[in-house]
């Protein structure tokens, strides 16, 4: 399903911009969220699109982590609905769940890892990480940003920001 996904204007200059740190803005229903999905499983899939520029793109297992703000709406009514929605779930060898049953770490048969935190974790379970690519759906606590980051230094990482600047 990942080929069938053809970008807006915004949001495929979003895709297409080189910097280690991207931000797309916008209100509700803009299409924020699924251009910043979109992004993270081109980069954990290795499917990339025709279009997206063969520079960016990352050969082999990576290690991702995504950010929302709580377990109840960000990941389970937000991020896992959407991965429902565009990965192909043949892909996936294993899921962790956390105590309330939402999956919390993934591992796709690539070897390709990714963890999922929220804002209501504390800043200890966000250090010693490193990875490639960090997703931040909506705009994190700077301690949570700050650890994250530190973990992209060994990869030489990219992340990106997908909100709406309310506060």
């Amino acid at each position: 399903k990942l080929s069938e996904y053809e970008p807006l204007p915004k949001p495929r200059r979003f895709h297409l911009a080189s910097a280690i740190c991207r931000a797309l803005f916008g209100g509700n229903r803009s299409g924020k969220t699924t251009a910043g999905g979109m992004e993270f499983l081109f980069h954990t899939t290795g499917q990339y699109p025709e279009w997206y520029p063969e520079d960016q793109r990352y050969n082999g297992a990576i290690i991702g982590r995504i950010v929302v703000k709580d377990f109840q709406k960000g990941v389970g009514e937000v991020i896992v609905p959407f991965f429902e929605d565009w990965l192909d779930m043949s892909l996936v060898e294993r899921k962790w769940k956390n105590p309330q049953g939402i999956p919390i770490k993934w591992k796709l048969k690539n070897g390709s890892v990714f963890d999922i935190l929220t804002h209501e974790q504390s800043t200890e379970q966000f250090e010693g990480w490193k990875g490639h690519i960090a997703w931040f759906d909506e705009p994190p606590p700077r301690d949570k940003y700050v650890a994250t980051l530190r973990g992209l230094v060994d990869f030489q990482g990219r992340h990106w920001l997908t909100l709406t600047p309310l506060t």
